[in-house]
């Protein structure tokens, strides 16, 4: 896998599953993938390749966001695919799935307490709702939303936040 667009300080994730993107999937562990898939209802008959950011048609950001925040906020498809789901079983499905209806419209990656400050001040103007991520597993479904929505990862810039 190659590197992708983002403003997170952190060794990039695979947004599909566990793991690095540097980390490929080993020939048995591909199987392993594809024998699951296969058993789930509705289950896929052909085999499905891992999935790739570019894979994915992700809806553009539903509001803009101000020329001041642009060194926090990220709308990169990467960004935006590694926030949109966490790593249980069930998201795993949904990326190789390629089933991603509502990714985040922003990811901010602040890296004070000011720059969450100013995060938090323009999602409250405009309505939206900040979704705390800390490490990613959101193994109990925490992300899950409604409305406009951005994720915030203070931890991925190594913010003193």
């Amino acid at each position: 896998m190659t590197a992708h667009a983002t403003l997170s300080a952190r060794p990039q994730k695979r947004f599909w599953g566990w793991g690095c993107v540097h980390e490929q999937l080993s020939a048995q562990e591909h199987s392993v993938v594809q024998a699951l898939l296969a058993w789930l209802p509705g289950g896929f008959s052909a085999k499905v390749s891992e999935p790739q950011v570019e894979d994915f048609a992700l809806a553009p950001p539903r509001m803009p966001a101000p020329a001041t925040l642009a060194p926090v906020l990220s709308c990169t498809p990467y960004d935006r695919l590694v926030h949109s789901y966490g790593k249980s079983f069930a998201d795993g499905v949904r990326m190789w799935m390629r089933h991603v209806p509502s990714a985040p419209d922003w990811v901010a990656f602040p890296r004070n307490e000011d720059e969450l400050i100013d995060v938090l001040d323009w999602a409250h103007e405009q309505r939206v709702a900040v979704i705390p991520f800390g490490g990613g597993t959101s193994v109990v479904s925490g992300w899950r939303h409604r409305w406009g929505w951005l994720s915030s990862d203070p931890v991925a810039r190594h913010g003193k936040v």
